[in-house]
């Protein structure tokens, strides 16, 4: 079975502190505290610049198989950072391109004309474009692109039934998915193919960024889009930060594309999330990688962006009824509790004072977790653990509110006009998220801007969600689960 190969680097402001008794890995971001042996505290030292198992092994005299699982373990304690080498061990799969189309002549182009110029053996790649019964000159276009396969269907069928077109006539072990506006970086595959080496990966997608930073619009997108997915590699699971891979940049294996039975074509929206649910439930990690890019063309007009918008909004619906389990979940940690109960009253009765004592309760939670660190042996400053515990709190305040705001804002607003203390907590949770993304994403935009077109989002995605909810007569996206 063939292994993937890492390089490992030790990450930003990692410290080791040595005592009497213990050796202590101490990391700022997120701040963790780790017992460490010396044999371990060894590896973690020498891990300042990147570095293979085979050559660490040899600099510090080591068996190279028990290397590789130390350091692995030290990756996933969050101590090492870890890219792929590339080529893999075993040679480069083959890889077959799936690009449905409809209605898009020069998009298509320009899409094909950024695949021939991938950095990849040209032997093990095949590309496969699906008309979906254009009605314009695109079916004459694709026919004359310098393809493997072009496919015109002749009824208009929806996105998943290309891809699955595309898919049962594809022969490369790798399938890979992009989408007809979209243009991909020479590097898309060299940077995520060679995840596949781990046998327990079943997808991999990596990074969409927006095409280009004109307008407004597309500045907005460029970080606040469904299809951005932060910066940090990690496992795409259900109810976490990384919930879904878009189509417009994902791989999966063949084999286990047919064993899923590929995307459910019932689906007008959302079959990409329907297939990363279906794969996640079959025990396959779906990881997403933020390299291997691919460039998205927005939609840079007001109202085409509010109708896709509210378009997305409704795929909850289908979603939900496929995976009745995936319900939202709110997530609150059991001891905020208090604080969020002291800022509740305080704000619904305007009581001052009761403001300064929810405040005090971060004070007292980052003394209770100074003493605990002290006590386990790490040396760490006031002020960092202070500042982690209200970035603790900015998480909560960011989901709590974002999903509020995002499935309930406009029922909010409404009880607001109604009782005065509704509407201030009703504004929170609207300018908390918008401030949160603001600050942490920095676009290329002002706020007021980003602002309106963060709130157009919201609105459009709960009148598609609202609409779709009736004319399927269920309200399952609305109803959460409250975890404590």
């Amino acid at each position: 079975m063939p292994v993937l190969e890492y390089a490992y680097r030790s990450r930003p402001k990692v410290e080791i502190q040595r005592g009497q008794s213990h050796i202590i890995a101490v990391s700022h971001n997120p701040l963790l505290a780790i017992r460490l042996n010396a044999g371990a505290a060894r590896v973690l030292e020498s891990c300042q610049d990147w570095q293979t198992a085979g050559e660490l092994a040899q600099r510090l005299r080591m068996n190279q198989t028990q290397l590789e699982k130390l350091l692995a373990n030290l990756a996933a304690r969050q101590l090492l950072e870890r890219q792929p080498l590339t080529p893999p061990s075993n040679g480069w799969p083959t890889v077959s391109i799936i690009v449905p189309v409809r209605n898009r002549p020069d998009e298509i182009v320009a899409c094909v004309r950024s695949l021939q110029k991938l950095d990849y053996p040209a032997t093990k790649l095949e590309i496969i474009v699906v008309d979906d019964a254009s009605t314009d000159n695109t079916i004459q276009v694709v026919k004359n692109l310098p393809i493997s396969h072009a496919i015109c269907r002749p009824v208009w069928s929806g996105p998943a039934a290309c891809r699955n077109a595309g898919a049962a006539i594809a022969t490369g072990e790798i399938l890979a998915y992009t989408d007809s506006d979209c243009e991909v970086e020479a590097g898309w595959l060299r940077d995520l193919i060679p995840h596949f080496a781990d046998q327990d990966i079943g997808i991999v997608g990596g990074r969409v960024n927006s095409f280009s930073l004109d307008t407004s619009i597309e500045r907005y997108e460029s970080v606040a889009s469904s299809l951005y997915m932060g910066q940090d590699e990690r496992d795409c699971r259900p109810n976490t930060s990384i919930p879904f891979l878009p189509t417009a940049n994902l791989l999966i294996r063949r084999e286990l594309w047919q064993a899923l039975g590929g995307f459910d074509p019932a689906f007008p929206i959302g079959e990409d999330v329907d297939l990363v649910w279906r794969a996640h439930q079959s025990d396959k990690r779906v990881l997403y990688v933020p390299r291997g890019t691919v460039r998205h063309k927005y939609r840079s007009r007001l109202v085409n962006f509010a109708r896709r918008k509210a378009f997305y909004g409704g795929s909850e619906t289908f979603l939900l009824r496929k995976h009745p389990l995936q319900r939202k979940i709110l997530y609150i940690p059991r001891q905020r509790l208090p604080f969020i109960a002291l800022l509740l009253t305080a704000v619904v009765n305007k009581k001052i004072g009761l403001v300064a004592v929810a405040a005090s309760v971060p004070l007292i939670e980052s003394g209770f977790s100074m003493r605990r660190l002290q006590k386990f042996g790490a040396h760490i400053g006031w002020s960092l653990v202070f500042k982690t515990v209200l970035r603790n709190y900015d998480v909560m305040f960011f989901h709590v509110c974002g999903n509020l705001a995002r499935y309930y804002g406009l029922g909010l607003v409404g009880l607001g006009l109604l009782c005065r203390p509704l509407l201030a907590l009703t504004l929170f949770c609207f300018a908390y998220p918008t401030l949160h993304v603001y600050l942490e994403r920095k676009p290329p935009l002002s706020l007021p801007v980003f602002a309106a077109l963060y709130w157009l989002e919201l609105v459009a995605h709960q009148v598609g969600m609202f609409r779709r909810c009736l004319e399927c007569r269920t309200l399952r996206p609305l109803i959460p689960t409250l975890r404590v």
